[in-house]
């Protein structure tokens, strides 16, 4: 049983080479591959030298090859065991294990020259087209020779904006196995307005970040991927992955080290017409339907038999571990040998529609469960009616507040697994926990904040947290020891509902003392609300690098040391005025920066409604209907004879129409007639002036 921390845990738990394509313009755009490659030798010098002695191999063997050759074909394919990583966040890029293999059978097409477009092949460039003998299978045993379809599921934010970071989520040993991560989206650090579809690593690089990143909606051809690039994508960056340089030699009229691709001024884009002539290389131009070219899919369809050659001696090489590969031993161990395929036993994973209600509310839960389909499933839930469900997809009423676990038993005919999220499901009370406004939160009491604020803290690693380390005022505030934390990291810090019904022109402040490492640092922090308990949320406010920085950059550890190092931020709740229910939401987004504080958050406005709808129920004040587009009846009772004046006042306290100027009323029950006309549509204040009370209540006009 594996048991996963939580993943919405009360406060008091402690918590290269590119391949890019603009995303308005499909057209290719110079990619990252020369200066990734200097900088990863920059920082450990041996990747060079190990490149350099696998080029002089290489060399050696093509000639040794082209010496020997009595036919393009040597009737040994290849088997190369590969593991896709699927790096999620619930969403569409955790694609089904048909798009996988999809992927995979793309591959093995375009490598073996079986894809259906080789008539497509400029008949200039067929007799050099080679099939490159190489295979590539999904592997059926894991590193600890257990079960595995070769496809992993791993739920974390790094899918976003991914870089290497992903790597060290999740990472197959490279001598065995071809790793490839999925992810949602990669980084651009190339200054231009594209995006990255792809990077690979070369031979001769760290063993733990060996292998190929994709883009989830470039790998295959079904679900997700785009039909525009075939699944190429991961032809190209496996073709580096086995020391395939681009076809240009990235430089202008550049060496990619093959003898059968022509020279070529540039990388090409979309589908250029034949013969498409650079540096002289005419009459039949540049090989813009190379897999290592730019060219969109459905012009790209062939390696060279040059291009094979080189692949062939990276697999034969023991840089990088190459050679083990496809060692009969290793294909054994992989359960790529054409052993049959067996059912796994299931790895439990489960996911819902929404982890935060409102008391009352249902949630539906979805069986995500790999590795091995399940054939039956026993769920736990505490604190919901049901309790319990052997349903694949149940519904789960929550009617208390609280925090509650949840867990799933996956089984099929091989066994079974479970998955236990603690404290997963947060339910909020049908009514506000703070209704007196304004209100100040300092963090001062320890058991209120642990009690009534959420943070969501995915891998249980560094999170927000009370300190009494330092303060803006009293002795306590929230802290996030960023300094400690992983680049593009996400944490989040929920308050408990707040009703501002009371408040007119509500608006949220808050103290903020934040320090990057280096000016070049982009943390960024956004603030969220929800009107629904937490199950959707709006941006209200964002700020990052420089801009969100209170203090220079330093480079130890940053605790604010005085007032001065603190700043009050503002955040307008205009849209919200009138809400009896909000939450508010800090996310951080990690960058490199220094650690962030938060302290003094204060709900307030430009005025306040009396004391609402107490006095609202002492004079049996109604509005009905409410809302309403047409007409609505205000009514109230009078015990003895009063001074009576109603006004109708927007949401920033200004006043727009009087409904009865001041007059001396009988005691009795009055009722008055309300046009929807006289008002645009939104929300509005009556209120109700008896002199003795100052009634209010909220009316909306839709």
């Amino acid at each position: 049983m594996k048991q996963l921390l939580t993943f919405v845990a009360l406060l008091l738990i402690p918590g290269s080479f590119t391949y890019l394509h603009a995303q308005e313009n499909p057209s290719p755009e110079p990619c990252l591959t020369h200066v990734m490659q200097k900088e990863e030798e920059a920082k450990d010098p041996s990747i060079a030298i190990k490149r350099a002695e696998l080029e002089r191999f290489t060399q050696a063997f093509v000639e040794q090859r082209k010496q020997a050759a009595t036919g393009k074909t040597s009737g040994a394919v290849k088997i190369i065991p590969v593991v896709v990583h699927v790096i999620h966040e619930g969403g569409a890029e955790n694609i089904s294990d048909a798009q996988i293999q999809d992927g995979i059978r793309v591959l093995n097409e375009d490598f073996r020259r079986l894809n259906n477009d080789t008539n497509k092949t400029q008949s200039v460039w067929k007799s050099i087209a080679a099939d490159s003998e190489i295979e590539f299978r999904l592997a059926q045993k894991d590193p600890n020779g257990n079960c595995t379809n070769g496809i992993t599921r791993t739920y974390s934010e790094l899918t976003n904006e991914a870089r290497n970071n992903v790597k060290g989520l999740i990472v197959w040993p490279a001598n065995k196995y071809l790793n490839v991560w999925l992810v949602k989206t990669i980084e651009n650090t190339s200054g231009t307005s594209g995006f990255i579809i792809g990077f690979a690593q070369f031979p001769g690089g760290n063993s733990s970040t060996d292998g190929v990143v994709v883009r989830n909606d470039y790998w295959g051809v079904m679900g997700t991927a785009s039909q525009t690039y075939r699944g190429r994508t991961a032809t190209h960056e496996v073709g580096h992955w086995l020391n395939l340089r681009h076809i240009w030699g990235d430089a202008t009229c550049g060496n990619d080290q093959v003898s059968d691709t022509p020279t070529q001024e540039a990388s090409n884009s979309g589908c250029p017409s034949f013969p498409h002539v650079t540096c002289s290389n005419g009459p039949n131009g540049d090989m813009y339907q190379n897999y290592m070219d730019y060219s969109n899919g459905n012009c790209e369809n062939l390696f060279t038999e040059g291009q094979k050659a080189r692949m062939l001696a990276t697999l034969n090489s023991s840089t990088s571990g190459r050679n083990n590969l496809w060692s009969s031993s290793n294909l054994a161990a992989t359960g790529t040998d054409g052993t049959p395929a067996t059912l796994c036993t299931p790895h439990a994973e489960f996911e819902s529609s929404t982890i935060y209600l409102c008391e009352g509310d249902s949630v539906q839960f979805f069986d995500k469960s790999w590795n091995g389909k399940p054939s039956s499933w026993n769920w736990t839930f505490s604190g919901g009616t049901p309790a319990s469900s052997t349903d694949s997809t149940p519904y789960v009423t929550y009617n208390t507040a609280g925090t509650y676990n949840v867990s799933l038993t996956a089984s099929n005919s091989t066994g079974s697994d479970v998955e236990l999220k603690t404290n997963y499901i947060v339910v909020s009370p049908a009514t506000a926990v703070e209704k007196v406004m304004p209100f100040t939160e300092g963090f001062e009491d320890a058991t209120y904040v642990s009690n009534n604020w959420v943070i969501e803290n995915p891998d249980a690693s560094i999170g927000w947290e009370r300190t009494s380390a330092t303060s803006y005022s009293g002795s306590a505030c929230l802290r996030l020891r960023n300094d400690l934390n992983a680049t593009n990291h996400k944490d989040r810090i929920i308050s408990p509902t707040y009703d501002i019904d009371s408040i007119l022109s509500p608006k949220l402040t808050y103290k903020v003392a934040f320090a990057q490492n280096t000016s070049s640092d982009n943390d960024k922090l956004k603030v969220y609300v929800s009107t629904n308990c937490g199950k959707s949320w709006a941006l209200r406010s964002q700020k990052s690098g420089t801009q969100l920085a209170t203090v220079s950059a330093q480079s130890f550890e940053f605790t604010p040391s005085g007032t001065s190092d603190w700043r009050e931020e503002t955040v307008s709740l205009g849209p919200y005025a009138g809400a009896d229910k909000i939450r508010v939401m800090f996310e951080f987004t990690g960058d490199g920066g220094n650690n962030i504080y938060l302290d003094d958050l204060n709900l307030s406005g430009t005025g306040y409604i009396g004391i609402g709808e107490q006095d609202a129920d002492a004079i049996g004040m109604r509005l009905y209907p409410n809302p309403f587009s047409d007409e609505a009846t205000l009514q109230f009772h009078l015990t003895h004879r009063s001074a009576v004046d109603i006004n109708v006042y927007d949401v920033t306290g200004r006043a727009l129409y009087t409904l009865q100027p001041s007059a001396l009323l009988s005691a009795g029950t009055h009722t008055y007639a309300l046009s929807a006309k006289l008002f645009p549509k939104g929300i509005y204040f009556i209120h109700v002036n008896t002199g003795d009370h100052v009634a209010t209540t909220r009316m909306v006009i839709q």
